[in-house]
């Protein structure tokens, strides 16, 4: 048998077995419910990471203003704390913004998916 023939067959076969268009509904659908728990860990963790912000910058303002009250003194423990916790906020701020874009990401490929499953 010619190698030309014998690829003929494989591909033939290829087609109709593997690239049949009930298959590939069936791998993108799939693929969107897969896409899909992963958007939705991700959109949990942002709000999470979002949560988390909130407390550091609700710290960070008791702070200041029980030094501005006069209630706390600003020595070098207070001033490490504060350190930390704006670290820790800026940190968080960062966090964010990259489980934001992710999100957005995840999400404009979920709309590909669904888009290309409905051709």
């Amino acid at each position: 048998m010619r190698p030309a023939a014998l690829d003929d067959i494989v591909l033939s076969n290829l087609k109709q077995r593997v690239l049949a268009p009930e298959r590939i509904v069936e791998l993108l659908k799939s693929l969107i419910e897969r896409q899909a728990a992963k958007s939705e860990s991700a959109d949990h963790r942002l709000l999470a990471l979002q949560k988390e912000l909130s407390d550091a910058e609700d710290r960070l303002k008791r702070l200041y203003r029980s030094v501005e009250d006069g209630i706390a003194e600003l020595d070098d423990i207070l001033q490490k704390r504060s350190m930390e916790a704006r670290m820790s906020s800026a940190d968080l701020v960062h966090r964010n913004g990259l489980a934001s874009a992710l999100c957005r990401s995840m999400n404009e490929v979920m709309s590909a998916l669904r888009a290309a499953t409905l051709r």
